[in-house]
């Protein structure tokens, strides 16, 4: 007798267990879910703000140095390249192709210098450059997007500027590397020129935050919702 009344304690202890530990597995999923709505929320109104500074009249920079324009930011420049100071970031991939993105320093009227991210060309182009590049050697009016350096993360690889190795735009580094003074943190994208067939092809320095937060909070709540289901059977058929 005693020894059936303990198997009952047992039971009851257990079960109370599981139902403890699945309302807190419960609350966690719901919690996740809704930190990923409210992500969602915030990651369309940054791309909304991003696309309406995309629709602006472009401005002039002059005053780099005074200068702070907005991440997206369209803006124009007057002066000309510097084509023999000119780096390749990357690996970067296209349309599913490997390149790189082509980095050359600009030189406004003023004499300022910014980097310029002029888009994308295929890997061959790093070694034979000088016969499939569009270069302009005159002074040229070029309009592009604001780009700010985003945080580094653990998985970025680390550039090696003494092998010339580049793999995300740092200007500091580019431009001790390339002896060049008082370039701005941030650096100007080209957009992209419809109907050219000409390399490199622009628009691809400036991308929209990817947001799959909605995918995210549905994830998190199906599996609530699938825990929740679940645990009615469960219980349903223990005792019944």
């Amino acid at each position: 007798m005693m020894t059936d009344v303990k198997a009952v304690e047992e039971q009851k202890n257990i079960s109370k267990s599981l139902v403890i530990a699945t309302a807190c597995v419960f609350i966690i999923l719901i919690s996740l879910g809704t930190w990923q709505a409210h992500r969602l929320e915030w990651k369309e109104g940054l791309i909304s703000k991003y696309q309406a500074e995309l629709k602006r009249i472009p401005i002039a920079l002059v005053d780099l140095q005074s200068a702070k324009p907005k991440k997206f930011r369209r803006v124009q420049v007057i002066g000309k390249y510097l084509h023999r100071l000119q780096i390749f970031v990357g690996p970067k991939p296209y349309r599913g192709n490997a390149g790189w993105h082509v980095v050359t320093p600009f030189q406004l009227e003023a004499g300022d210098i910014i980097l310029i991210n002029r888009g994308w060309v295929p890997l061959s182009f790093r070694n034979n450059l000088e016969a499939k590049i569009e270069k302009r050697n005159t002074k040229s009016a070029v309009v592009g997007v604001i780009n700010w350096p985003r945080k580094k993360n653990y998985f970025d690889p680390l550039n090696i500027p003494e092998k010339s190795q580049w793999f995300r735009i740092d200007t500091a580094a580019i431009a001790n590397k390339l002896n060049l003074k008082n370039v701005p943190s941030y650096w100007i994208s080209i957009n992209k020129i419809k109907k050219s067939n000409k390399f490199p092809i622009g628009g691809v320095g400036a991308k929209m935050p990817i947001n799959n937060h909605l995918q995210y909070a549905w994830t998190w709540f199906g599996l609530a919702f699938g825990l929740l289901i679940l645990s009615i059977v469960y219980w349903r058929q223990r005792y019944h």
